[in-house]
This record gives structure tokens, sequence and C-alpha cells, in this order.
């Protein structure tokens, strides 16, 4: 039932995928996080990007991205968007080395409530070509969304944040900063609790 309200909402294409579903969406009132890249091409924290992990028991692939998060003008909702899945390390954090797949999109978006921090938090949702969908590996990986700071209405200003979710799955979502220094867990600002963040994959 969620996963047709989020494809109709959107107008996303049912998945081809091969790989279950994976669905951890936006709690409302709960924050959103920094993620921000200095461009798809040179996807470095600028100056703090967010990842979160999802597991896979089958591999294949995923079309379908839905995530939430906070823009800083309703301008910013159609700009670029960095995706990437990473490798872990071994110590429940993201391995920041080659990607194992990465894309650029412009996502569509729709307004889905307020959050803790009076941040107004949008949808986004995006297709991905049939020819070239979002490979799954079995096991861990690690899920990076991001503005392009190169391509956003205020470059070098942050003008997007991912929204949250709890309880946590998995290992805690973390921020990377452009130091090399991890954050992890997530703080929850308003209650107080561990932050994943929010996003589904068909």
């Amino acid at each position: 039932m969620k996963r047709t309200l989020l494809l109709g909402l959107f107008g996303l294409a049912s998945a081809s995928a091969s790989s279950v579903p994976y669905s951890q969406p936006w709690m409302q009132k709960l924050p959103a996080w920094t993620s921000v890249v200095r461009s798809c091409g040179v996807p470095v924290p600028l100056p703090i990007l967010a990842a979160d992990d999802f597991t896979s028991t089958t591999g294949g692939v995923y079309n379908n991205i839905v995530w939430w998060g906070t823009v800083t003008s309703p301008a910013q909702l159609q700009r670029r968007w960095y995706i990437a899945t990473y490798n872990d390390n071994g110590f429940g954090q993201p391995n920041f080395g080659a990607p194992l797949w990465r894309t650029c999109v412009v996502p569509v978006a729709a307004l889905a409530g307020v959050d803790c921090q009076g941040m107004r938090v949008y949808k986004f949702g995006v297709t991905l070509p049939s020819s070239a969908p979002m490979p799954v590996i079995v096991g861990k990986q690690w899920l990076v969304i991001a503005e392009d700071d190169s391509a956003s209405i205020q470059p070098g200003v942050p003008d997007f944040a991912w929204s949250a979710c709890q309880p946590v799955q998995n290992s805690p979502a973390v921020q990377f900063d452009n130091l090399g220094i991890f954050t992890q867990p997530l703080l929850d600002p308003c209650n107080g609790g561990k932050d994943d963040l929010a996003f589904v994959l068909s």
C-alpha cells in the first residue's frame, strides 16, 4: 500500500527490481541533517554530507528512489542532487573511496509536512532509466543523497538537509565533513533520540 501511494504521488514507474523494496520513511516532525557535496564530478563534503546504510539479502537493482528533506527555498527543489552508494568500512561506517554506484538527478518534489524546527519538509522522488538502475550488492551498503553545491541556488551555502526517521535500522546514520571526521550517531536536537535518514528504495 505504501509503495503504491509513493509511486502514484510521483508518477514513478513500477519497479523491475529483483531486490526487495527497502523503506524507512520520514516520521512527522523529525528534523533534517545537512548533506552537500561540492559537485557531482567532485563529490567531497561542502562542508558536510550525510549517509545511511541499508541491507539486501538478494542483491539486484532498484529503479525508484524516494527521500525526504528540507531546502532553504522552493527554488532549490528542481536543482541537481548527487546520489551514490558506498561499501561499509567494516566498522559500521561508509568507506568513502570509489563509490559502488553514483548518479546525478533532478527529482520531482511535493510538500510533506513541517518538522520540529519549523522547516517545510518535502518528499522527493526519481525514477532511474531502465538501462541504468541502481545496482545492489548482497549485504550492507551506504546511501548518500546530497545537494550538488555547484548547481544550487546559493553556491557555498548549504541549501539542503536530509530528513530523519526513527528508530535506527542497522548502523546509525552518519555525517562526514571536509576534514574527514565522522559524526555518529546523529542525536536528534528535538527529542534526543538517535536519528536515521528517511528514504525508500524500490
